[in-house]
């Protein structure tokens, strides 16, 4: 899936800081199952800060590793993973809710010693999460309600179709659009485009309360908590003592007003779900408390909580009005920096694949097959969890090449239709673009990307930015940098992207795809997602 973001870091600066003296700015981003990786970042002889990115997983497991690196991006420790997946059936999307064991245990214990680290040298700890992925708990006992719900759980579809055709929606915008005809306010923009979407929040919450009593009456006790993961580990690292979420997070809920910056009671309202269950939102840089030390035998400061599209974007040192940044993983996530002000954008967007690019240029072209990657359905615009994934143009003269070629151009012609949307709809012209995430290693999706949307494209040294992103975050609010500009210093281009032919050329195969992406559509009854309605 691919997924553009607009980049809007705060009210009042491109990263909003509340007139803070000294080391310690305070700095909040905006954003409008399960893989660790931790690194180390050195920066001084015995001081370091300890990065934590929980990203997304594959959709047949979830995976957990630990890097440990120096500054210079050398290995200073191994890797470990394990899977927590719950099943995989159509439509629905679960992660076991992991346990935080006290005591250094074996296997967590050894790392620092690979690394020649021991733990009291860290001084701060940046936590960067997959966003849009959620759990509850009771408030009491902290037990959970039921496992966490992924952004690619789709079984609030029918839900979530039923309210954007209702009578009430309709005349919210109705009435939202009359008002911003008269005030020309951003506010009353977007509500007269609002509509749900199963990646928000907002309805798999309504399902939840729909389908779980628990949790329908823990709330009426006033006896719920709800969390994204960000907030799940912060409260786990401090024992229960800390209970809060930053603007990254809060804001790609889907339940998060971004011109009051806060949780939205018009929505709250709507859909009967209380203010009252979610956290306090932090600024993305914040002392938000320590590790209890039985967890790492020290407790250590969490200075940072952040999305992983908006560190990775920090991480790429994105920091100026018009730096883009695209992170090609799990998906394709088009970031750019809109400043100061809240984008209100009028259009909805469109969806991503992997391989080698060897194979790819080989051959001239795809030979007429065309790859839809919906593993998940298919997001905006045109809003479908029941659009399959599907190959198309297959005939007998079709090989392995041109399977793995259609597959990579699939994530290129995303990337053009997002560039384009990003571009027209913002009307900021991009500065610079520099990209990241695994498929971003990817030299023929690179230059073909490049080839289309006629620009230059910036692969740095190391692409997995979330990680350092969060790192970052971390060191500022402990005065390891003083400001952005010496971040901006730390940053090693291995790659840059020029284009070497016309998009034009790119036209008959792109409008080839296109079609086959229509075709996709609607592919799965709602009977078949009725039978995997199990419980959480």
């Amino acid at each position: 899936m691919v997924a553009p973001q607009f980049f809007t870091p705060g009210p009042s600066s491109s990263i909003s800081q509340r007139g803070r003296s000294g080391p310690l700015p305070s700095l909040r981003l905006l954003c409008c199952c399960c893989c660790c990786e931790a690194r180390l970042l050195l920066m001084e002889e015995r001081r370091l800060v300890l990065a934590l990115a929980a990203g997304a997983g594959s959709a047949a497991s979830a995976r957990v590793g630990c890097r440990l690196s120096s500054w210079s991006g050398g290995a200073d420790g191994g890797r470990g993973r394990g899977g927590v997946h719950l099943g995989h059936r159509r439509g629905q999307h679960r992660h076991a809710v992991p346990r935080l064991r006290p005591g250094g245990g074996a296997q967590r214990s050894q790392r620092p010693a690979v690394a020649g680290i021991q733990m009291n040298q860290i001084s701060a700890l940046g936590l960067s999460t997959q966003r849009s992925t959620f759990i509850t708990w009771n408030k009491k006992t902290g037990k959970p309600f039921h496992n966490f719900i992924s952004w690619q759980d789709v079984r609030a579809g029918e839900l979530t179709k039923s309210w954007n055709r209702s009578l009430l929606m309709k005349t919210v915008r109705g009435i939202s659009s009359l008002l911003h005809f008269f005030t020309r306010s951003s506010l009353f923009l977007l509500a007269s485009c609002l509509s749900f979407t199963t990646q928000h929040i907002s309805l798999r919450l309504a399902w939840v309360l729909q389908h779980i009593a628990e949790v329908e009456q823990a709330i009426k006790e006033d006896n719920c908590c709800f969390g994204t993961v960000d907030t799940w580990l912060l409260y786990k690292l401090t024992k229960g003592s800390v209970y809060a979420t930053e603007y990254s997070n809060a804001s790609s809920t889907g339940f998060f007003d971004p011109f009051k910056l806060q949780w939205s009671t018009f929505l709250s309202n709507l859909l009967s779900i209380p203010v009252s269950i979610f956290p306090p939102v932090e600024d993305t840089s914040h002392n938000f408390g320590s590790v209890d030390g039985e967890i790492f035998g020290v407790p250590i400061k969490i200075t940072a909580l952040v999305a992983d599209q908006q560190a990775a974007m920090f991480g790429q040192c994105c920091f100026d009005i018009g730096d883009l940044k695209v992170t090609m993983g799990t998906g394709s996530f088009w970031d750019i920096n809109t400043g100061s002000k809240v984008h209100t954008s009028k259009k909805d967007l469109f969806a991503s694949a992997d391989e080698t690019s060897k194979m790819a240029h080989s051959l001239v072209n795809s030979g007429g097959v065309c790859f839809v990657p919906s593993f998940s359905g298919l997001q905006i615009p045109v809003n479908d969890p029941y659009a399959c994934t599907s190959f198309m143009g297959i005939t007998a003269s079709t090989t392995r090449k041109h399977l793995v070629r259609a597959m990579l151009e699939s994530i290129a012609f995303r990337n053009k239709q997002l560039y384009d949307t990003i571009t027209r709809d913002v009307s900021i012209l991009p500065t610079s673009i520099r990209a990241d995430g695994g498929v971003s290693k990817n030299n023929f999706v690179m230059q073909m990307t490049s080839d289309l949307i006629n620009k230059k494209i910036n692969r740095p040294v190391s692409t997995d930015m979330s990680c350092l992103g969060a790192a970052f975050l971390a060191g500022l609010a402990v005065g390891f940098w003083n400001d952005k500009e010496q971040l901006k210093k730390l940053r090693r281009t291995e790659m840059v992207f020029k284009p070497q032919k016309e998009p034009k050329e790119y036209e008959p195969a792109m409008s080839n795809w296109i079609k086959a992406v229509h075709r996709s559509l609607s592919w799965y009854s709602q009977t078949s997602h009725d039978e995997i309605t199990a419980k959480l």
